[in-house]
């Protein structure tokens, strides 16, 4: 008979450090790019001023969605509703492109 072989399982093969995290991070961000904590202050107040902007928007589209739909304009409200991830996703990619450009 044979034995059942050990599957390694998906916790194992994660990092067990904090500093293996940060290492990993970099690795997925490529290693060009600066990370957060190393942005100086203009840098870092422009990206958190569109990062609030693009959560707000989303956040307002998504309240005026809830309104149309409990006034009875439902068909509206699913359109507006439909904005809350467009903005959201509209928002990493400036971000993300944001980060690369300055690097």
């Amino acid at each position: 008979m044979r034995s059942p072989q050990k599957t390694p399982s998906p916790a194992s093969s994660m990092p067990q450090k904090a500093g293996q995290w940060s290492s990993l991070a970099t690795a997925l961000q490529g290693s060009d790019r600066k990370p957060l904590s190393e942005m100086g202050p203009e840098e870092m107040s422009k990206i958190q001023i569109a990062r609030t902007g693009y959560i707000v928007a989303a956040g307002l589209s998504f309240v005026l969605s809830v309104s149309l739909w409990f006034s009875g304009k439902r068909e509206e409200g699913i359109f507006v509703g439909i904005w809350v991830p467009s903005i959201l996703a509209f928002g990493a990619l400036m971000l993300a492109g944001r980060r690369e450009r300055h690097d």
